[in-house]
């Protein structure tokens, strides 16, 4: 397979452009055989991870929200890269959600990022030039 196949790489400003990238990353995952497992991870941090720049990483201006995704296919692992120019975070270091005692209090979303702590078999931030850059390698 030549490299050009192997990578995405995407600038994602909308929901519906996380959809296309969803769909095209399903298709580049499914034709080279990577798991199941592998795929929904994948998702998964493409989902939360793009979602949660989109919706806080620009406050002052969110219509200007961009992400830089790529995906890349190595021998053992699935690489996603996420470059922005929004407010610092960390999704790494982020406090994980207190668990309620009751289901009424459980609020709707919230564990996406710890979730993806458990799935994934690294994940890095940087904050480098300005820019939050984050690196998960998912085995395939």
């Amino acid at each position: 397979m030549s490299s050009k196949n192997r990578q995405l790489a995407r600038e994602v400003r909308s929901k519906s452009d996380l959809f296309d990238l969803m769909d095209e990353s399903r298709e580049l995952l499914e034709s080279v055989e990577v798991s199941p497992k592998a795929i929904y991870t994948v998702e998964l941090a493409l989902e939360e991870l793009v979602t949660n720049v989109l919706r806080y990483g620009f406050p002052e201006n969110p219509s200007g929200a961009v992400v830089g995704v790529e995906v890349e296919l190595q021998e053992d692992l699935v690489v996603l890269t996420f470059i922005d120019e929004g407010c610092p975070f960390d999704p790494v270091a982020a406090e994980p959600p207190q668990i309620p005692l009751t289901l009424e209090e459980a609020p709707i979303g919230g564990l996406g990022i710890k979730m993806l702590k458990k799935s994934a078999h690294s994940f890095e931030y940087f904050r480098e030039d300005n820019r939050n850059i984050v690196v998960v390698q998912i085995l395939r």
